[in-house]
């Protein structure tokens, strides 16, 4: 977690100086909010993948194309196409026959 975070903040540095513009502190506290929430969400997932074998978490994590669509529907009224659908079922599918396959 410490290299991808000091990466990240490394990558967006030079902009950010570049282009800032004060706000207030009011306007600043959902952004403060946002770095504690997505630390624990990536602790969160590498708990996940120590918890599990990779073989079964790995293709579940492809779940979040599914939540993707769905927010883009919900959201922004994107409908998604019939393939969209059928590869979506087919996520489902994966994940339903890896978590019944009997553990070794």
């Amino acid at each position: 977690m410490l290299y991808a975070n000091a990466f990240g903040t490394l990558l967006t540095a030079g902009p950010a100086f570049a282009l800032w513009t004060p706000i207030d502190f009011a306007d600043m506290l959902p952004y403060l909010l946002l770095g504690p929430i997505s630390v624990l969400g990536q602790y969160c997932y590498m708990r996940g993948y120590s918890l599990a074998p990779a073989s079964l978490v790995g293709p579940i994590d492809y779940s979040w194309l599914i939540f993707a669509g769905a927010l883009g529907w919900v959201v922004f009224a994107q409908v998604p196409t019939l393939l969209s659908a059928l590869g979506a079922a087919v996520l489902i599918l994966g994940g339903v026959l890896l978590a019944q396959r009997p553990r070794q």
